[in-house]
């Protein structure tokens, strides 16, 4: 079914009737098939003669053409559609009338089936049911940031069509009821096109307060999603009645009725009734407020079933069958206990332990090592190879390691592999070194080097400064290093560089002086993290933040709190700090506790908790959020429903995970069968792949 309105099963028209197939209209659409026609108009099959693009033409009958309100309603759906911008919600692109005075509406054509058609199918599972909703609910939270209210939501507005792997993608469709605030926009003249007491929308889904005609707010959009949601999972409405207006009318009057006493033979999970239900709620203070909202509740429900997988999975990396937990529901049985001592098992990436007796590469940040006078101190990554098992130590047991973002991990493979091949036409001693000892042995003679020409530069350009900064490649920041500056310092960073000079009282001093100056603030942290003063340094970091929340991103606060967190006297203040003002990069940096090797293990179990945390999900930007879901699902199905946002969110550290994706062994008897067979189905994660290193080579 192609369709871009809500349209009968049965009102498609033979071309041949209608004068306009054929036709080129507004000089640039050339109309080629009626899809469908309704009450308001009908639906054509077009092309943009200029740029070849398909799209939808939607047109309003030629007779309801003089109604004042009717062609307002079609221009306010050309306004709703083309504002929000929304990879779920079908776009408009052009609005205007023809030579016969019938008006136009230009839309984005899509191309699959109405959800009302795939529930006729009959029932679905609870993660289909819950995939679908969270992109309804997604593309309703980008209208109502407009304050735009649908007020038609109901399975015939929502197409599904295949797009990036997933069958499933959805298309909210025809705002042609929605609430506008047309002057906000620029259109008409600001007036409501509706009046109080005016009753839109479609019966079965209409919210209480909808069916009243009293006035409407996103929540009424919330409630309709909820009656959605109850037939997906359930196959029928909450309310049975013979007609619309009785099910008005039950609406109106009685709770929605749990899914025991109205389809008895489907087992709906808990957790998942729970929202369902609230979605329902007479009362509009007792449901969701927001649709953002619903996501994250529906985003919870993956991350506490993903979590009982992983509690349940065997130290083998098996998970045993004789455990069932449902979606949103409680598992009935734990059969093995992993080792509490062990990090958890899961798909590997930097960080993580292999499969039992192979050996390892694991990933620590730089922040951990000791940071050198002046440096930034940003966390890169240190890469080692080790036994399964064993601690980290750094200058120990190091067989492999280099200062570099996690994603390059493949690239000093491949350097050593090329160096092993050269190095046997070298004279002894070095002829004999193990590569990764010759590469570090380079590796610190370039450095030495570059250490004393940037020095010589620096004496010559200011010969008062024996400073020597050095950078460390931080994962975690993208673009080009920044230049130090050519000009003469201010006054103020002469003082700053003279009390960084005296030493941490200076600088205290100092900061007394300019209490909003947070260049200062930045210095002193620098100082009491080198004097191991981390509970100083968290304080001057809260203080700050308080100042400038901007600084959020500072090198010296990121590898100050990961020291601070992994001690033992200071892990609340730090972890606090990391959870509340850092932010974003707070988030980071938690996900780097909850994945690298070395962290103590009650620390790394609290951050994995908090990764599937409503904090985290305000928190974590959206390529760490993508993360994050693929790390931790439990399922071939679930990692590849995902990757059509790892494509478009992901980051680079999201590389490592997905080259893991790639393999075709690792599990069953001798690691020898596909952990993941559903990714051979088609290109997607090939393209993912491609995409997401295109971004972050863009970004270097």
């Amino acid at each position: 079914m192609l369709s871009c309105m809500s349209l009968p099963s049965d009102a498609t028209g033979k071309s041949g009737a209608d004068p306009l197939i054929g036709t080129v209209v507004s000089d640039r659409y050339r109309i080629d098939e009626l899809l469908g026609s309704g009450a308001m108009g009908r639906v054509y099959k077009a092309e943009h003669v200029l740029i070849r693009k398909r799209l939808a033409l939607k047109v309003l009958h030629r007779e309801l053409a003089s109604s004042p309100d009717l062609v307002a309603r079609s221009e306010r759906e050309a306004m709703a559609a083309a504002n929000i911008e929304h990879p779920n919600v079908a776009s408009a692109t052009d609005f205007g009338k023809l030579e016969d005075g019938s008006v136009f509406l230009a839309l984005e054509f899509v191309e699959g089936k109405s959800l009302l058609d795939l529930m006729q199918l009959g029932t679905m599972p609870a993660e289909r049911a819950l995939h679908i909703t969270r992109q309804i609910a997604s593309a309703l939270a980008a209208a109502h940031e407009l304050n735009i209210v649908h007020r038609d939501v109901k399975p015939d507005n929502v197409m599904l069509m295949d797009k990036a792997g997933d069958p499933d993608f959805v298309k909210v469709l025809d705002f042609g009821v929605a609430k506008v605030p047309i002057g906000d926009m620029g259109g008409g003249d600001g007036h409501p096109v509706t009046q109080v007491g005016t009753v839109f929308g479609t019966p079965e889904y209409m919210a209480p307060e909808q069916a009243l005609g009293s006035p409407v707010d996103p929540r009424a959009d919330l409630y309709a999603l909820g009656v959605v949601l109850y037939q997906m999972l359930s196959g029928m409405h909450p309310f049975d009645q013979e007609s619309g207006l009785g099910i008005l009318s039950q609406q109106l009057t009685k709770p929605a009725p749990p899914f025991s006493e109205r389809a008895p033979n489907v087992s709906v999970p808990p957790r998942v009734e729970e929202v369902v239900l609230r979605l329902l709620a007479k009362d509009v203070d007792q449901r969701f407020q927001t649709a953002d909202e619903v996501v994250t509740a529906i985003e919870q429900i993956f991350a506490e079933s993903v979590e009982r997988d992983r509690l349940r999975t065997l130290p083998d990396g098996t998970t045993p069958g004789a455990v069932t937990a449902p979606l949103g529901g409680p598992a009935t049985q734990i059969i093995g206990s992993p080792d509490p001592n062990a990090a958890v098992p899961s798909a590997p990436i930097p960080g993580a332990i292999a499969p039992s007796g192979a050996a390892h590469v694991v990933a620590v940040p730089t922040s951990a090592l000791p940071a050198p006078p002046g440096s930034s101190g940003q966390p890169g990554t240190l890469l080692g190879v080790g036994a399964p098992g064993a601690p980290f130590s750094a200058g120990t047991g190091l067989d492999e390691a280099a200062y570099l973002p996690s994603s390059a991990g493949d690239k000093v493979r491949a350097l050593l592999s090329s160096l092993a091949d050269r190095q046997k036409s070298l004279p002894a001693p070095l002829g004999e070194l193990p590569p990764a000892a010759l590469l570090a042995a380079l590796a610190v003679a370039v450095l030495v080097v570059l250490i004393g020409v940037v020095a010589i530069i620096r004496a010559i350009a200011s010969p008062g400064s024996s400073e020597i900064t050095m950078a460390v490649v931080n994962p975690n920041r993208t673009g080009s290093v920044a230049q130090p500056s050519v000009g003469p310092p201010s006054a103020i960073d002469k003082k700053i560089a003279d009390a960084a000079s005296e030493g941490t009282s200076a600088l205290e001093a100092l900061a007394e002086l300019h209490p909003k100056n947070t260049k200062i603030l930045v210095e002193l942290v620098r100082a009491q993290r080198n004097d191991k003063s981390y509970a100083d340094a968290v304080g001057t970091i809260r203080r700050a933040l308080e100042i400038d929340p901007t600084r959020q991103s500072e090198k010296q606060f990121a590898s100050t709190l990961w020291l601070a967190v992994q001690e033992k006297n200071t892990r609340e203040i730090a972890y606090d700090t990391l959870k509340g003002p850092m932010k974003a990069k707070g988030a980071d940096i938690i996900y780097d506790l909850a994945t690298t090797k070395g962290v103590p293990t009650t620390l790394r179990k609290r951050a994995e908790k908090w990764l599937r945390s409503k904090e985290f999900d305000r928190n974590s930007s959206a390529g760490l959020h993508a993360l994050v879901s693929l790390r931790y699902a439990t399922s071939c199905r679930q990692r590849y429903a995902l990757l059509p946002r790892v494509k478009v969110q992901g980051d680079h550290r999201a590389l490592a995970l997905l080259l893991e994706l790639k393999k075709t062994t690792g599990c069953g008897p001798g690691e020898k069968r596909d952990c993941n067979p559903c990714m051979r189905e088609d290109k997607l994660l090939e393209a993912t792949i491609d995409a997401v290193k295109k971004r972050v080579d863009a970004a270097k």
